[in-house]
């Protein structure tokens, strides 16, 4: 029952508040449980009890597992694309734009390191959608490979990156980017964004691009980290 004298839309939006609060810290919790025990090992009664809340709370905001699985791959790929939509976009050309972009994922997923390891628990290849279990990572998955391979196409024509089939260019990033992450979590997750960034930028370019043209490529992206401060 509403107090005399307060405003019923201040209520709903203090209840609105409560739910997003609860179901954020459910999502953080429910992350970590993932990370460490995989899909199939996690229990959502063992979510409930690190929440420190009630199984019929947690089933209130997400009535199955597979929900509650669901919508955390929603909330980050969705930061996710949010990030990659703006990066780039002062970058001259289809060498700087990948750059920025794998820039982007890169360290997106390194400042997310629970939900890195959620994702690389799952054990699929992410060159491949077989094995993602969510619609949210098959169409972000989808998104992200056609935005790379229109990409390496105007590279392609531009005399940039080699001639070769712009898909299985980016699927082979997409790899690329898979080896590079789970090194890194292997590693005990020390090395610095700017080192694996830097290390992964010049293993593209001298993957993908034109063997003449590498020299003034790897200088093109040293001249890019120096004008964004980056050493």
């Amino acid at each position: 029952m509403t107090e005399p004298g307060t405003d019923r839309s201040d209520v709903d939006r203090l209840q609105k508040a409560r739910d997003a609060m609860y179901r954020d810290h459910i999502l953080d919790v429910a992350e970590e449980v993932f990370a460490e025990l995989g899909y199939d090992g996690a229990q959502v009664k063992r979510v409930a009890a690190r929440a420190q809340i009630s199984l019929s709370t947690l089933y209130g905001h997400f009535g199955t597992k597979m929900a509650l699985y669901s919508a955390i791959h929603a909330r980050r790929l969705d930061a996710l694309m949010e990030r990659l939509q703006s990066v780039g976009r002062d970058s001259a050309g289809p060498l700087r734009w990948m750059l920025a972009g794998i820039e982007g994922y890169i360290g997106f997923h390194m400042e997310h390191p629970t939900y890195l390891r959620m994702h690389l628990r799952e054990g699929n290849a992410w060159s491949e959608v077989e094995g993602l279990y969510s619609d949210a990572q098959r169409e972000t998955w989808r998104r992200g490979l056609e935005r790379m391979a229109a990409t390496f196409e105007i590279g392609i024509e531009g005399g940039v990156f080699v001639r070769d089939d712009a898909m299985v260019a980016a699927r082979t990033t997409n790899a690329m980017h898979q080896v590079a992450l789970s090194k890194w979590v292997e590693d005990g997750m020390v090395e610095s964004q700017s080192t694996l960034i830097a290390r992964l930028h010049r293993q593209y370019i001298r993957a993908f691009g034109v063997p003449e043209r590498i020299v003034e490529l790897l200088r093109s992206m040293a001249e890019a980290r120096h004008e964004h401060g980056i050493e």
